[in-house]
């Protein structure tokens, strides 16, 4: 069984370890081992091991929560050791971050690439943020892509209806061309995985993550719009991994769209009230029996068609109050995120750390995991004796 391959279970208690230090950013060795039901000599084997491979760094002497009266020294990850780069990548616009191994926000850029398909837009997000790493100087140790379409896990673009393409191999052309671990998601799940890392939600919510933009007036679309399903701290990518691919009441079959609005009257719903009234009308009706059905605690919205928090509060109010009827009859708070236009982008770094920092099950392939820390910290060493 995996628990008693001791590569993978030193590998294991490494991760609780180092992911107890990412989620608290500073904590002792004393609280450390009392969180999580270690033995203090574990801990502190472990952290010899991350403090030498420079992965964490000592602080300040604090007072311990243990009431010995004994001042404590603070353990925190030690940004210099890596970085993760998260991209957004729509057909009319691209945002890309660039986290520390802490979380840190080291970069943040929007703007239009020149590329006309994906693969080929794929390429100059790498180019532009690489050299974006080596003006800052710190390793990168995974890149992540939110993109609209279904994903499955192996980080094949199944299909994008916004790009028109299926099939694209995204994960293993770049880690043919660029030689660092990549990850792939859907937008509407990258926002989620920034829910689960924000203040958006608490310990124990289970939530959906709305994700709407507009378009530029070239697209047929106009407005699209995306969700993702949280549960236990998790996102629900389903048995196709298409759950979140969302069609309204409206939607026909043979349609191509998400609904079965005009086109015409969907070209410009930024600036057309009209437009964007019936848009919402048609979506949020559409969820209204998800709602009943899954007993959310909140219903997040990201975008620039909820960028007027009175706007949409407005709306729901005097034209849909059946949808503030439903999040009251289930004890479902909405929540109007009116701030984050990069949440797509963050939340693709963020899953990158969920993943360096994942916790292992008995499901995992141990032996995959067993030297797992080994290759993180072989990634960092090597692109530091090379610059």
């Amino acid at each position: 069984m995996a628990v008693n391959n001791s590569g993978y279970q030193r590998n294991s208690n490494v991760s609780l370890v180092a992911r107890s230090i990412w989620e608290h950013k500073t904590i002792s060795r004393v609280d450390l081992a009392r969180e999580l039901g270690l033995y203090r000599s574990t801990v502190t084997n472990i952290i010899s091991f991350l403090i030498e491979k420079g992965i964490v760094e000592e602080g300040e002497a604090v007072s311990s929560s243990s009431h010995s009266g004994r001042k404590a020294i603070t353990l925190s990850l030690n940004r210099e050791f890596g970085c993760v780069f998260g991209f957004d990548i729509q057909p009319s616009h691209f945002r890309a971050v660039i986290l520390s191994i802490d979380g840190s926000e080291l970069w943040r850029i929007s703007t239009v690439l020149k590329s006309d398909n994906l693969i080929g837009m794929i390429d100059e997000a790498m180019e532009l943020a690489l050299k974006e790493r080596d003006r800052i100087g710190i390793p990168l140790l995974a890149a992540s892509f939110s993109i609209p379409g279904v994903i499955d896990s192996n980080g094949v673009v199944k299909y994008s209806w916004p790009f028109r393409c299926s099939l694209v191999d995204v994960k293993s052309h770049v880690e043919k061309k660029y030689g660092f671990p990549v990850h792939v998601e859907n937008d509407a799940n990258a926002a989620a995985w920034f829910d689960i890392n924000s203040s958006n939600l608490e310990k124990g919510d289970n939530a959906l993550t709305v994700v709407a933009d507009y378009h530029d007036e070239d697209s047929d679309v106009g407005i699209g719009v995306g969700f993702a399903t949280i549960i236990d701290g998790e996102v629900y990518h389903g048995s196709h991994s298409a759950a979140g691919e969302f069609v309204s009441l409206s939607w026909k079959a043979g349609m191509n769209n998400q609904s079965g609005l005009d086109v015409g009257m969907l070209r410009n719903p930024a600036e057309d009230d009209n437009a964007w009234k019936i848009w919402m009308m048609d979506t949020f009706k559409s969820i209204i029996p998800l709602l009943s059905v899954m007993d959310f605690s909140k219903v997040i919205l990201h975008g620039m068609p909820y960028s007027d928090k009175n706007r949409v509060v407005d709306f729901f109010e005097n034209d849909l109050r059946d949808f503030l009827a439903i999040l009251e009859r289930t004890e479902c708070e909405l929540v109007i995120d009116t701030h984050q236009g990069f949440v797509s982008s963050l939340g693709a770094a963020l899953y990158a750390l969920q993943k360096m920092f994942k916790i292992p099950s008995l499901d995992d392939d141990s032996a995959s995991f067993a030297n797992h820390w080994e290759k993180i910290v072989d990634l960092s060493l090597k692109q530091r004796n090379n610059g």
